[in-house]
């Protein structure tokens, strides 16, 4: 086996970049020129950025893609499967997902009730406007108006002149009621 460092060493000299990716690049068109009836060379890394050639046969290759790799340090037990949340991408997607809807569900709820607050403000002011516009209604028939039941005729003319599909004014006499 023969290191990085040892190929740099005897191609390039000491003006070699360690962290270039030139000596992959070369192993791969050696794999490529020496393909011998089915039997590749394999690039396989070593330790600290080493590169090894091994030679195996195809079959050896295929069953070699077909096993997945684990991390270092990770044991799978026979016939025990794999934990959904061991991988630190699913537990940060789940986290962000989850501030993600809180997040969602808090800007839900502010709207809601910036809404609710504006269309109990809008509804007391149009029910204001409409309270001053039948007492000036009411005002202005007791002026026209003159006899011992002024007050009565004139909120009567008023209910008749200020009638809404989904408002309606009620006055009440407390000496007709007992």
């Amino acid at each position: 086996m023969v290191g990085r460092a040892e190929i740099a060493e005897h191609v390039w000299d000491e003006s070699f970049d360690p962290f270039s990716n030139l000596i992959e690049v070369y192993v791969n068109r050696v794999r490529r020129k020496i393909d011998v009836h089915g039997a590749k060379p394999c690039c396989t890394p070593g330790g600290a950025r080493d590169i090894s050639l091994a030679w195996r046969p195809k079959a050896q290759r295929r069953a070699a893609r077909r096993t997945p790799r684990r991390r270092a340090g990770q044991r799978k037990h026979a016939g025990q499967e794999e934990p959904l949340l061991d991988s630190v991408r699913v537990r940060l997607t789940f986290w962000y997902a989850g501030v993600l809807a809180l997040f969602l569900v808090v800007l839900s709820l502010i709207t809601y009730f910036i809404f609710w607050r504006s269309t109990l403000q809008r509804t007391d002011s149009n029910l204001a406007e409409l309270s001053e516009a039948f007492l000036t209604t009411v005002q202005a028939e007791m002026l026209d108006n003159h006899g011992p039941d002024v007050a009565k005729l004139a909120t009567q003319e008023a209910i008749v002149e200020h009638r809404f599909r989904d408002h309606v004014f009620a006055v009440f006499d407390p000496k007709e009621i007992c």
